[in-house]
């Protein structure tokens, strides 16, 4: 909270995230863990606007289940979608945007883990969610690999066209198209088709990437495009004006703690 306050004085967006668990930190029922973990999280907004009216502030709502067994978090419990999405709602309703939480509890990559980012990140994306969280993590957001963010990046790109919608028109309807091929034609000779097919959006792996049935494939793919960043991609570096104001406020922070 102290730096929230910091943040927050100085203009900068603040969140806070909830990870109540039921049965444990919360109600053990989806409504009751919901309750506790909006209050955490709007009392917090509450203080913030207190001290600086008008500070920008985000929602993040990431519950949990405690597995009856082991009293670990226990994040793939199916009813846990739900709760991200009810998140995404209360957000809304106090009128604040939210960082959806996304959170895959297994420890590698596989169809478990792309199964439950899928779901929820889709279902907070039809929601109306700003933003989500969790891509690259396992172990329910305690491990983050590189690979596991190549992966995710499919699927984030697969659920930005999924709730795009449709482009319905005169052009995009193409009844003079079909109308000019008729029924024993082919549209390849079409100016249309030309123009139009390249708009259609492909991932990297669906283009000449063989699958296989125990899904190494994909891992493969995601440790060689990993390596290929590492090597070839080069961050363009900060302007002079951004590096010095970096260093001016490390220096104001060393002062301040005596280093």
């Amino acid at each position: 909270m102290e730096a929230a306050l910091v943040l927050a004085e100085a203009g900068l967006p603040v969140g806070f995230m909830s990870m109540a668990l039921a049965g444990s930190t919360a109600p053990a029922t989806s409504a009751g863990t919901m309750v506790v973990g909006d209050a955490e999280m709007v009392s917090a907004m509450v203080l913030i606007q207190m001290a600086h009216p008008g500070a920008p502030i985000y929602h993040s709502f990431m519950p949990g289940v405690m597995h009856p067994r082991t009293g670990g978090f226990n994040g793939p419990a199916l009813d846990v979608d739900l709760m991200y999405v009810a998140g995404v709602e209360l957000a809304h309703m106090w009128g604040v945007p939210t960082l959806a939480g996304v959170g895959p509890s297994p420890d590698f990559s596989g169809w478990d883990s792309a199964i439950g980012i899928a779901s929820n990140l889709l279902l907070c994306a039809m929601a109306g969610a700003e933003t989500g969280s969790g891509f690259g993590l396992r172990e329910t957001c305690t491990l983050m690999t590189p690979e596991a963010l190549v992966l995710d990046t499919q699927i984030i790109d697969v659920v930005r066209k999924e709730t795009s919608g449709l482009e319905i028109n005169q052009q995009t309807i193409a009844m003079d198209i079909i109308k000019a091929v008729g029924p024993k034609g082919h549209y390849l000779s079409q100016p249309h088709t030309r123009e139009n097919i390249r708009k259609f959006e492909f991932t990297e792996r669906g283009l000449g990437m063989e699958s296989s049935e125990d899904g190494q494939a994909a891992i493969k793919y995601a440790l060689d495009k990993t390596e290929w960043i590492l090597e070839n991609h080069h961050p363009q570096p900060l302007d002079e004006e951004k590096r010095s104001e970096l260093n001016k406020i490390l220096r104001a922070a060393d002062q301040e703690l005596g280093g």
